[in-house]
Formats: structure tokens, C-alpha cells, sequence
């Protein structure tokens, strides 16, 4: 049997993807890690396929060394608070402790308003590169599943309105479908890890997962093809957090490297991942829980 620990687990949007591609393997055994054990999973499914949760609080080293003692497979996937400084010393001490208790593949999740060149990321990469660890990281874009679960797009009596912070609508972001490509790309990692045959450049690197780059007023316009009322991208000023508005200020200012213009990634394809476009989402997924009168009618793919 082989044991995998996901953090933060099931009740994620990106843990619950990871799950879910963990659990099509034969004799998968599958640790939901949470600081809030005995609670039920909110995926009934996940109780049949030897899914179970685990207690660790990310910050208190017994507990992670605890949930993640016997794991051939840890997944970190911390984004509780994207933006917060203090994820980092969290994921150093997981990355310890992966090494402390014989990791076979450690597979690292960095959230999208993560800075990929920043000093944290560079930190992290250089302790990953000094360790035994087998490893991969995967930098995502914003992931599609929040423009549903956090309710960024409201109706109004005239209107749909995108509500964001901080973001400007004309700014480029990677864009993430977690239930696709999150799932996808953690089946085709753990079969390259079983079997070999990976491509030189999958382990031991960072990549970025996206399906696509897009800015929200041409998500915007994708929706506004699809219903019967005008489409506005709302701009707040701030953030939930300080670091959350200073990272999406950063986002607007910068410019993508040349390695980032294409996505998906060279790698990615190579491997075979399958990609969710923002336009599909929108139009099968995002739409239908707008209203039941909102949508005028099915399009092809833009």
C-alpha cells in the first residue's frame, strides 16, 4: 500500500483536486491532514476509497512529524493564507520533516499570490535543492472553482458585477482549474514516480500550472457573450490583509518572464496534462449557478 498525507486536506479546493487524483491509484491510502480532526468529509465518496483525516496544525512540529510519520507521498498544499509571511517558516518545517521521516516524493503547492521570484520562493527552492528529497513544485494560477465558492460574481437588478480587490481588469493572471488540471497533473507525477520514463525537467523544478493567461475584463466579456445583462469588473481598494492587497498591487505592476508567456508549459504538455480553458468553465460551470435565467444560450468555445 502505498500512503499519501495531503495539507491542508479535503476541504480545499486544491486539496480536495489533489485527493482526488491520489485515490484513482490501486491500494492508495490517503491522509487528509486538518487541524479540525472527527469532523465528517464533505465528499461522501472520499470515506470509500480509504481517505481518512489526520490531525496536524502546521505550525506545532509534533504534529506535522505525527501525520506524516509512515507517508511515502506528502503533498503541501498550503493556502490558508496566500499572502501571509508565516506560511513560510510552515512549509520549511514540513520540507524537515519530510526529510526526517523518509519522504519518497514530496510534491510542493505554491498559491497564486505567491511571488514565484521572491525571497520565500527562492528560499524554499534552495533548502528543496540542498535535500534527498525527490520533489516537485507546481506554482498556480488563480484557481477558476474561487470565482464560485468565494461569490466574485454577483447579479445585480441590471448588471452582473466581477467584485475583486486591488486588481485591475486590463492585469494578466494565470488562471487554474483545479478539478481538471490540479488532478491531472498530481495522477501524471505519482505514475512518472511508480514507473519512471519522466522527462528530465519534471522533478526537481518549479513549474507553473495554468491552463491560460486572461485578465478579468476578458473574463468579463466571456460571460457577458453567454448572458442577458452587462458584465463590470468591480475594483476595491484593499485587500482582506495588508499582504494580500501588497501582493495583488505587485501582480498588477509586473511583467511576466519569457519562460511564462506560453502556458501550458512545454513540460506540461509533455507529460500529457489535460487543461481546462477559462471559457469552458464559464460557460459550463461559472454561468449555470449565476441564475437560472441568466444564461441566453450555449456557445461553442471561444
Amino acid at each position: 500500500m502505498t500512503v499519501a498525507a495531503v495539507v491542508p486536506g479535503a476541504d480545499t479546493i486544491l486539496g480536495h483536486a489533489t485527493i482526488e487524483g491520489l485515490v484513482q491509484f490501486p491500494g492508495m491510502a490517503v491522509r487528509s491532514l486538518t487541524p479540525q480532526p472527527g469532523l465528517p468529509l464533505r465528499d461522501p465518496s472520499f470515506a470509500e476509497k480509504n481517505v481518512m483525516t489526520v490531525l496536524c496544525v502546521a505550525s506545532k512540529r509534533d504534529t506535522v512529524g505525527a501525520s506524516i510519520a509512515g507517508a511515502d507521498i506528502v503533498v503541501a498544499v498550503l493556502d490558508e493564507a496566500q499572502a501571509e509571511a508565516a506560511d513560510e517558516p510552515q512549509l520549511e518545517m514540513m520540507i524537515d520533516e519530510a526529510i526526517r521521516k523518509h519522504v519518497k516524493l514530496f510534491i510542493w503547492f505554491q498559491p497564486a499570490l505567491r511571488d514565484a521570484y521572491g525571497e520565500g520562493t527562492a528560499r524554499i527552492l534552495a533548502k528543496l535543492r540542498a535535500s534527498s528529497l525527490c520533489w516537485v513544485g507546481l506554482s498556480t494560477g488563480f484557481l477558476m472553482e474561487s470565482l464560485i465558492d468565494d461569490q466574485v460574481v454577483l447579479e445585480t437588478v441590471d448588471s452582473f458585477h466581477i467584485d475583486v480587490p486591488v486588481l485591475r481588469p486590463e492585469t494578466q493572471v494565470f488562471w487554474t482549474h483545479a478539478k481538471t488540471d490540479i488532478k491531472w497533473i498530481i495522477q501524471r507525477i505519482v505514475r512518472f514516480w511508480e514507473t519512471g520514463g519522466a522527462p528530465a525537467k519534471l522533478f526537481q523544478e518549479l513549474h507553473v500550472v495554468a491552463a491560460q493567461r486572461a485578465s478579468l475584463a476578458q473574463l468579463a466579456a466571456l460571460i457577458e457573450k453567454r448572458v442577458d445583462k452587462p458584465v463590470r469588473v468591480v475594483t476595491r481598494p484593499q485587500a482582506r490583509t495588508p499582504s494580500i492587497t501588497h501582493a495583488l498591487e505587485t501582480m498588477n505592476d509586473s511583467k511576466l518572464s519569457a519562460e511564462e508567456e506560453s502556458v501550458p508549459s512545454e513540460t506540461m504538455k509533455e507529460i500529457g496534462v489535460s487543461f481546462m480553458p477559462l471559457d469552458q468553465f464559464a460557460e459550463h460551470e461559472l454561468i449555470p449557478t449565476l441564475s437560472h435565467k441568466a444564461a441566453k444560450y450555449r456557445l461553442a468555445p471561444l
